[in-house]
């Protein structure tokens, strides 16, 4: 598969957890809703990034619906860089022609909240990778969170190796 980006977590290795503890990334008291970074997982190829949508109280129509169509600009809207600001794009979309590239990993939830994991690929060779997001309908305005991870030297010397490929 040389030239085409890594689509998923390795299987045959253990990823570390970023510290970056749940981080409040935007909240909206007008529409009740919120989005956390969760956590972030390092492997040597890249990093698993899921976010929280939180809502106040249970939606009177499926409002995680909203976040996973492309057909909606006011929708979820996310991206992923290492040094300037991400383009954004819908939530769902991949990327596979940009730097990083990044995939949705996997999503689901409840009433009150809906998890989203993206994969985003290569590892940051800076030691930074940036998200921005924005969700017009939810009343979010564009936010960027810089997400500081261990050096690549650091990852290779903490990640757990299952098995060699």
């Amino acid at each position: 598969m040389s030239g085409y980006p890594v689509l998923d977590p390795h299987h045959h290795e253990c990823g570390i957890v970023v510290p970056t503890g749940t981080t409040l990334i935007a909240t909206s008291d007008e529409t009740g809703l919120a989005v956390t970074l969760r956590s972030v997982i390092a492997f040597t190829d890249g990093l698993a990034v899921e976010v929280d949508l939180l809502a106040r109280e249970p939606a009177a129509s499926n409002t995680w619906h909203d976040v996973m169509t492309t057909a909606n600009p006011e929708g979820l809207q996310v991206g992923f860089a290492f040094a300037d600001e991400p383009t954004l794009t819908p939530a769902p979309v991949q990327h596979l022609d940009a730097t990083p590239s990044w995939v949705l990993h996997r999503a689901g939830g409840g009433d009150l909240r809906f998890s989203i994991t993206w994969w985003a690929t290569p590892y940051p060779p800076g030691k930074r990778l940036i998200m921005g997001l924005e969700w017009k309908r939810a009343g979010i305005d564009r936010r960027a969170v810089a997400i500081d991870v261990p050096s690549p030297t650091d990852l290779q010397e903490r990640i757990i190796r299952i098995w060699e490929q």
